[in-house]
């Protein structure tokens, strides 16, 4: 049947309707999320919680629109009697998802409360993470100098944890700003380094974007040498 109608506008309604399953299967799903969300949050399981975030996370980044998260953030914003490293948790996801929806000023406020949250003694990975967001926020702001000084704070932090997530993660907003300040050779190195950190914490989906990230940086290290 499709065979014969291969017009244009037959096309233009095939991808609608396709469009339009899939924000219907984003929202029902998204629902579920929420309401798994609240309860993971009032029984004070950041855990659950925040993976619940990082589902909707990936689900956006493949080809979601940002909008349809909205409600489901907000219920994750933790209490005041809510254990640091919980809280610290769903402010370091909420932050990313508004930093992916380009809304910055959100992002701003979930990575500020966090980092109140996530103390250098206590726990320095996520105060890492929390920081490399902080300085990719900057970077949206067209403030790279600051940047800069920020995710040297964040790495140094995450190399004294030694933990493969906040490494990975650091090293990518790393290499990143690098990158964007010219020095795309030590950016290569950077994002190698953060590839293999995000290989040992399995972390697919960061994986795919810092592999993306990286392909681009040595057709630029190549041309620039």
């Amino acid at each position: 049947y499709f065979a014969t109608r291969d017009g244009p506008e037959v096309l233009r309604g095939l991808r609608r309707r396709g469009s339009q399953t899939f924000v219907q299967r984003l929202s029902r799903d998204l629902g579920n999320y929420l309401v798994a969300t609240t309860r993971a949050v009032s029984r004070d399981d950041g855990e659950v919680a925040a993976g619940c975030l990082r589902v909707v996370q990936a689900l956006v980044a493949r080809e979601g629109p940002f909008d349809l998260v909205a409600d489901l953030v907000e219920p994750a914003t933790p209490w005041p009697t809510m254990r640091d490293a919980t809280a610290a948790q769903l402010h370091l996801d909420a932050g990313r998802l508004y930093l992916q929806g380009r809304r910055l000023s959100e992002a701003q406020h979930h990575i500020s409360k966090g980092l109140q949250r996530a103390p250098a003694s206590a726990l320095p990975g996520l105060r890492a993470q929390l920081l490399a967001e902080a300085a990719q926020v900057l970077v949206g702001n067209q403030q790279r100098d600051r940047a800069a000084t920020v995710i040297q704070d964040a790495l140094r932090l995450a190399r004294h944890a030694n933990t493969p997530d906040a490494l990975a993660v650091t090293l990518d907003t790393y290499a990143l700003i690098l990158s964007m300040l010219g020095r795309p050779t030590a950016a290569v190195q950077g994002w190698e380094e953060a590839l293999r950190w995000c290989i040992q914490d399995d972390d697919q989906v960061l994986e795919a974007g810092i592999l993306r990230r990286l392909g681009n940086a040595y057709l630029t290290a190549g041309q620039s040498g």
